[in-house]
């Protein structure tokens, strides 16, 4: 798009295929077919329009005349039922948002009230009814802030409590358990979102390996396929294709990068200046021969 970047484009497709299920991007074409531009469309400017006869699906966007064909839409999309169409977070979790906004407001109160639970004063004399009152009163003025206050009791009065601390209630590990749930939902490891309780990584390499395998894969893969699929022309896929780099989440790891460089460059698999770009190192002079370590020079080379 003209006036995105390709990293906010895939970026707004991602985020819309998860909060709302469907993330569409409309490919401008040039006479022959060549895309020649990614427009992309947020949600409420498009409407996707499903015929269950021949499983075919069409889309009717802003500021183009009739419906469009699947062949020039970029549709990235997430829990779908039919194949074709996404299902939003919102919608495909309802009950447990629903569960976690009641868990967030009733921490909410309980800490809005200063912590203080609701109780009982029992006496065992007959009171009236402005002797009710009083006593409230005389409570509310105490209780009515957050700071500590004393109560004097009559003779014949206690007070119980009628309600539970935060301890009893597991108010606490439902608001941590509310995390788990959101992960779950996100394929996100906890532990990306501050839950440490139960991590197992030793290496911050085996953090991002396991969200790079389970949360960003089938994006990735997602992706590949439909840009493969709505970008290159039948003829072009024989000869190319789209591929996600993944190698960012590789690279923090230096003794195992140096080790897999080091293994594929000695087995004559990659020259070394294939080596040093995979690293960003610029090639030097004699590096694009393939070699095998053999102790005679002049046996290196391969080809």
């Amino acid at each position: 798009s003209c006036n995105m970047t390709k990293f906010m484009l895939i970026k707004m497709l991602v985020t819309d295929a998860l909060l709302y299920g469907d993330g569409i991007a409309y490919i401008e074409r040039a006479i022959d077919g060549t895309p020649t531009n990614i427009v992309y469309y947020q949600k409420g400017t498009f409407s996707t329009f499903y015929n269950e006869k021949d499983h075919s699906i069409r889309y009717k966007l802003n500021n183009i005349n009739g419906q469009v064909e699947d062949c020039d839409v970029i549709h990235v999309y997430k829990n779908s039922k039919n194949g074709l169409q996404g299902i939003g977070f919102m919608e495909y979790a309802s009950r447990t948002i629903q569960a976690l906004n009641s868990t967030e407001n009733a921490a909410k109160s309980f800490f809005d009230s200063g912590m203080k639970l609701d109780g009982m004063l029992k006496s065992t004399q007959k009171l009236s009814e402005k002797q009710k009152a009083d006593i409230r009163q005389a409570w509310n003025q105490v209780h009515s802030t957050n700071n500590n206050g004393l109560v004097i009791l009559g003779c014949d009065m206690d007070y119980s409590t009628i309600g539970q601390n935060a301890n009893e209630s597991q108010l606490l590990e439902t608001r941590l358990f509310n995390v788990s749930e959101v992960a779950r939902f996100f394929q996100i490891s906890p532990v990306l979102l501050q839950d440490l309780t139960k991590s197992s990584y030793s290496t911050i390499e085996a953090s991002t390996l396991d969200f790079l395998i389970h949360t960003l894969t089938p994006f990735i893969k997602m992706l590949d396929e439909e840009l493969s699929r709505k970008l290159l022309k039948p003829s072009e896929r024989q000869l190319y294709t789209v591929e996600m780099c993944t190698d960012e989440f590789l690279v923090s790891d230096k003794t195992a990068t140096s080790s897999y460089l080091s293994t594929l460059v000695n087995a004559g698999i990659i020259t070394r200046n294939e080596a040093r770009h995979m690293i960003k190192m610029q090639p030097i002079e004699g590096g694009d021969d393939l070699i095998v370590a053999y102790t005679d020079i002049k046996q290196n080379t391969i080809g």
